[in-house]
């Protein structure tokens, strides 16, 4: 394992005095085997002046006056842990990266830019604040290198404003937190149920039993609906005079919805059914009758669910109007359904 070699880098730029040259970085790989160091250095070096390297070299020792930044990085297993030792900002940055996600023969590369990024963090403090108001430790950083090592920072600014990626239109901070923010759940989801069910009216004896099927899901973050198909018969009245009813309906229904707990959901809204009734008369002959049969409701429903399975208990409540001679009224219905979460 090699101890290290300097990346002569030197820049000329408009932003700074030709004569400056790009600091020296010096590079150390440690327990790095996966790697060829010369390849890390290569692309460090293009990292940190692409088109503006006019020379490349190595030099056992540091020039006088020219201590040079320092890379260290050392590899555990897929993480590689990155350090810079800074003498001309006077500090150390320390970050890791995971390269488990990178292809293998890209991971060189992405130590390469994750370091050249490091160092000109580093360098960047230098042209946001060139004066620190707490002296650190250590010699005062040299002038011409602190200059160049500005330029190199502008530079690297000045391409990310020309990169087309960066060319889109002011976005206000308020308006770019809100397009970045994760869309927001809805409180319902969506669920298929077989229900089974009892429906009775206030003031008369008897009650109506039956079932359907049930689709219901979110229309908003707090909101959401249901349809149904439904079939139910029973009986009202005494003995002798007792009517039979046989009921099909079509059911729907909007509601806001909130979750108590993760898995549990509570609903409140209004809806509409609507169907066919047929009423089988005893007196006398046989006699049946068929009538449209409909009336608005209220209806309140909790679910319980876990990731593919739901249950829920639904409450209907409302005032109809069945056929002549047939019980009409305020009403409730209870069902009990169970289904899917698709």
């Amino acid at each position: 394992m090699r101890t290290g070699v300097v990346l002569a880098l030197l820049l000329s730029t408009g932003l700074a005095h030709a004569s400056h040259e790009t600091p020296p970085v010096r590079l150390l790989l440690r327990s790095c085997n996966d790697y060829r160091e010369a390849d890390v250095e290569r692309m460090l070096a293009a990292e940190l002046a692409g088109e503006n390297v006019t020379s490349f070299g190595t030099s056992s020792e540091a020039e006088p006056n020219r201590d040079p930044t320092w890379v260290v990085a050392r590899c555990e297993e897929s993480r590689v842990l990155l350090e810079v030792n800074d003498p001309l900002s006077r500090k150390t940055l320390k970050r890791s990266i995971n390269l488990q996600s990178s292809a293998p023969k890209a991971r060189s590369r992405v130590i390469a830019i994750a370091a050249a990024e490091l160092v000109l963090a580093s360098w960047a403090e230098l042209a946001v604040q060139p004066i620190p108001r707490v002296e650190p430790e250590g010699a005062a950083p040299d002038q011409a290198q602190a200059a160049a090592a500005v330029a190199r920072v502008r530079l690297a600014a000045s391409r990310a404003t020309l990169d087309p990626r960066w060319q889109e239109p002011e976005e206000s901070l308020a308006s770019l937190q809100l397009r970045r923010l994760p869309a927001r759940r809805s409180a319902d989801f969506t669920r298929v149920m077989g229900f089974a069910g009892v429906r009775r009216f206030f003031d008369r004896e008897g009650a109506l039993f039956g079932g359907g099927v049930r689709f219901g899901g979110p229309a908003g973050p707090n909101s959401g609906y249901s349809i149904d198909a439904s079939g139910e018969t029973g009986s009202f009245g005494e003995p002798d005079s007792e009517v039979r009813i046989n009921t099909w309906t079509l059911g729907g229904a909007v509601y806001v919805s909130t979750k108590a707990t993760r898995w549990f959901t509570l609903r409140g809204g209004v809806g509409l059914r609507a169907g066919a009734a047929v009423t089988t008369r005893p007196s006398g002959e046989r006699h049946d009758s068929l009538a449209i049969w409909g009336w608005p409701m209220l209806c309140l429903s909790s679910s319980l669910r876990d990731k593919t399975l739901v249950a829920e208990l639904y409450v209907e409540g409302g005032y109809a109007t069945l056929p002549a001679r047939a019980p009409s009224g305020a009403w409730f219905g209870l069902q009990f359904a169970l289904g899917v979460v698709p």
